[in-house]
C-alpha cells in the first residue's frame, strides 16, 4: 500500500499523473489501491457499535469502516478527484498517518524482540544518527557530499 501511495504522490509532484499518456498507469495504480483496500477488510473488519449502522448491507460492509481502511479510502478519493498537484500535501499527510497507524498495529519493535527471544537471534538495536556519529565522529563524513 505504501509503495502505491508514494508512487501516486510522486507522479503527481512530477505532473505525470495528469498527462493523457499516463492514464493507463494512473488507472492501474488507483485500481490496485482500491483492490488492496478491499482485501484489507479481511484484516480490519468494520467496527460494530451496536447501533445497527449498515445492518441492511452485506456482512463485510455492516458497521463503520476501520480507521486503517478509512485513511486508504480518503487517499483514493482525493487522488481520484485530483486535477493538479494541489492535493499533494494532503496525500502526504494521509500516507504518513496510514504508515504510523500500521506501525502501531504491527509493532515492529515488539516483533523484533519476539523474534530475538524465540529464534535465538541477535537483532541489532536501533541507532539514531547522533549515536552513529558519537560512536565515531568521522562518521559524519558519510552524510557529506
Amino acid at each position: 500500500m505504501v509503495e502505491i501511495m508514494i508512487r501516486i504522490i510522486h507522479s503527481m509532484e512530477s505532473q505525470e499523473f495528469f498527462s493523457d499518456e499516463f492514464q493507463p498507469q494512473k488507472i492501474e495504480m488507483l485500481s490496485r489501491l482500491s483492490a488492496l483496500t478491499e482485501i484489507g477488510r479481511f484484516y480490519f473488519p468494520n467496527v460494530i457499535k451496536g447501533d445497527y449502522f449498515g445492518h441492511d448491507k452485506p456482512s463485510a460492509y455492516q458497521g463503520y469502516r476501520d480507521i486503517c481502511l478509512e485513511f486508504l479510502v480518503y487517499f483514493y478519493n482525493t487522488a481520484l478527484k485530483s486535477v493538479d498537484d494541489s492535493n499533494v500535501s494532503v496525500l502526504w499527510k494521509q500516507e504518513r498517518n496510514f504508515t504510523a497507524l500500521m506501525f502501531d498495529v504491527i509493532e515492529p519493535r515488539k516483533r523484533n524482540r519476539d523474534y530475538s527471544k524465540h529464534l535465538g537471534l541477535t537483532i541489532p538495536k536501533g541507532q539514531a544518527i547522533e549515536d552513529f556519529i558519537y560512536e565515531n565522529p568521522k562518521n559524519i563524513n558519510v552524510f557529506r557530499s
